[in-house]
């Protein structure tokens, strides 16, 4: 039955009418995602809608919109991309089709990063770097590595004596998918009891998918956390680890998302900025280089002009063209090797403090026995780790050698049942001397963490 626009209806009314149509589906349960629909509608608790909703009447457009959203969770769309966000870690995220969604017992590995940082930083205040030696101090003193890349170093007295003063701390997060762990960190890293001398926490974060990076961007915004995290789109099966190690986190303002080796901003993708003009695009810092023509990409005329500034002329003119240009301009080598290319970045201070990750863990063939919910909305692509579901960690940990500054850490989340499988291939790679496991909030092995040696 449609209202007419202008009659008001009681929400339990609409209640009601949710629970007759998600009781094939959810039984007994019925009632209580009636209740969680209708307070993601309203943005607001579920103690508030059971206890001072009930006399609440809304318009006809607002039932109208609630019963949509209790179709689309018959047919088991999941909530969180229903109402477009989720929280974690005690804040909003936005999350949608193509995106994982963050789960609750992921913030172990946010705490633990924490409390690891926290410490290092403690440590480094309280322990000495260097004796004085000599009457004259040395303020600073620059030197090149054996990459060629230069290096200064700054020392600050106390105590009568010297110690490397941190300016930064380098974090890279593999498989970032909404980007909540990475904007989580630096909004801890941000307060006082964490971080009370003010350092500097950088870090970049990457992903093979674009649906998944354009929530990123949309995350990284609504933190403001623009200046804090690079968006790089990034196969670390196929891509040269120099890319991520190259990538300068000294600017003052990161542009939104990188494609590597290649200056190319690939503007057939469109991030959701919550508009269909993308005339805001220059607005929200993302902009169009200029070197797009210079590579050999034709582009509409206006794009490398204004910016993209002129709706009309992108959707009429060359957009079709551009794509396919730029799928053939092969970004990645698939031919690469992961290590034996990137030698020469070996101890380089281009090196990360910490990498974090999250990896696609489901074995191949079990994505389709899982709930529906899961296997037939959320992207396989963030779930699939190969046969075994240890493609990743393997991947990764082999990546660690160049990536992972000495006496660094490794992060990884870890399927209930793989803390064994996963501690083992750290242990293989011979470069950690501390390994051990964290449990969630249920009691079961969730993350495994290893500190590289410093030798």
């Amino acid at each position: 039955m449609v209202m007419p626009p202008s009659m008001d209806v009681s929400l339990i009314s609409v209640i009601k009418e949710g629970e007759v149509i998600l009781a094939p589906i959810f039984d007994k349960n019925s009632t209580n995602e009636v209740r969680n629909i209708i307070a993601d509608y309203f943005d607001c608790s579920l103690a508030k809608v059971k206890l001072e909703f009930r006399d609440k009447k809304i318009s006809s457009e607002d039932r109208q919109e609630i019963l949509n959203r209790f179709e689309r969770r018959s047919r088991r769309e999941p909530s969180q991309y229903i109402a477009g966000y989720t929280y974690f870690y005690g804040e909003k995220f936005y999350v949608g089709e193509g995106v994982l969604i963050p789960r609750n017992d992921t913030e172990i590995i946010v705490s633990e990063a924490i409390s690891i940082v926290s410490k290092y930083l403690a440590d480094k205040k309280a322990k000495p770097d260097l004796m004085i030696s000599e009457s004259k101090i040395i303020e600073s003193e620059t030197s090149k590595n054996e990459s060629g890349i230069a290096k200064k170093k700054e020392f600050v007295i106390k105590n009568d004596k010297v110690h490397e003063k941190i300016n930064q701390i380098k974090f890279l997060e593999l498989c970032t998918g909404s980007g909540c762990i990475s904007i989580s960190l630096i909004n801890q890293m941000n307060i006082r009891k964490h971080n009370p001398e003010n350092i500097d926490v950088k870090g970049i974060a990457t992903d093979i998918s674009k649906a998944a990076l354009s929530f990123a961007i949309k995350n990284i915004a609504f933190h403001k956390c623009e200046d804090k995290i690079k968006l790089i789109l990034h196969d670390i099966s196929k891509s040269s680890v120099k890319d991520l190690l190259s990538n300068n986190l000294s600017e003052s303002k990161f542009n939104p998302i990188n494609l590597l080796e290649k200056d190319i901003y690939d503007s057939t993708y469109i991030p959701d900025t919550g508009t269909s003009d993308p005339t805001n695009l220059c607005e929200k810092g993302i902009s169009v280089p200029t070197n797009l023509c210079e590579k050999g990409i034709s582009v509409p005329t206006n794009l490398c002009e204004k910016g993209i500034s002129d709706p009309t002329n992108l959707s009429e003119t060359g957009i079709s063209d551009l794509e396919t240009k730029i799928e053939s301009q092969k970004i990645f080598d698939e031919e690469k090797e992961l290590v034996s290319e990137d030698e020469k970045y070996k101890d380089s201070e281009l090196q990360f403090d910490m990498i974090i990750s999250n990896p696609p863990y489901i074995k191949k063939d079990i994505i389709g026995d899982l709930e529906a919910d899961v296997s037939e909305f959320e992207p396989h692509i963030a779930l699939d780790g190969g046969r075994d579901g240890l493609d990743f960690y393997r991947k990764i940990t082999n990546a660690a050698q160049m990536l992972l500054r000495r006496d660094g850490w490794l992060l990884f989340e870890i399927g209930y049942d793989q803390e064994k499988q996963v501690t083992e291939i750290l242990k293989e790679s011979e470069i950690f001397d501390s390994i051990y496991t964290k449990k969630d909030y249920g009691g079961n092995p969730r993350i495994v963490v290893a500190k590289r040696s410093d030798v």
